[in-house]
């Protein structure tokens, strides 16, 4: 009797190097943060800032240092927050989904449950009028796909067998 074992399609075979990838993104994204903190809203983020409070960074630091200050320290809160779940996401990738381990599978759907969640909350967060479509709202929206359709195209990796 022969045995054959699977050797899965070229997203079975790789997933865990697109989590790996994803996981060292968010670890760069949170490191940013952490070193740039609320002036990450006078750069790249100017849409995003402005969109919500109408103002620009610099006129919101004048306006304010105290909030500033507030903000400065909650913005690098969320990149010590994003450097941890990428450093969590790439023990995960490397540890549990390259040894092809259905509980890493099971829990990577956390990330898409995060990034929907943060995606919706800067969908219906009040805005000024006029106001773009801040970036994190594009790459969020990327990376849900992308993680959505790493974990489908590799379900039959990691499904039980009966």
């Amino acid at each position: 009797m022969e045995t054959h074992e699977r050797r899965g399609n070229l997203i079975e075979r790789n997933d865990w190097k697109v989590w790996v990838v994803l996981s060292v993104i968010f670890v760069l994204f949170g490191a940013g943060d952490l070193q740039m903190g609320g002036s990450a809203y006078a750069d790249g983020e100017t849409v995003l800032f402005s969109g919500i409070t109408g103002r620009s960074w610099d006129e919101f630091q004048a306006a304010d240092p105290g909030a500033a200050r507030l903000i400065d320290s909650m913005v690098r809160s969320g990149g010590a927050h994003l450097l941890f779940i990428g450093l969590l996401s790439l023990a995960i990738s490397i540890f549990g989904l390259r040894r092809g381990q259905r509980w890493a599978w099971v829990t990577m759907w956390l990330w898409p449950l995060y990034l929907l969640l943060a995606v919706a909350m800067l969908a219906v967060t009040e805005k000024v009028p006029g106001a773009g479509v801040p970036v994190p709202m594009i790459s969020g929206t990327i990376f849900l796909i992308i993680t959505v359709g790493t974990l489908a195209l590799s379900y039959r990796k990691y499904r039980t067998s009966s």
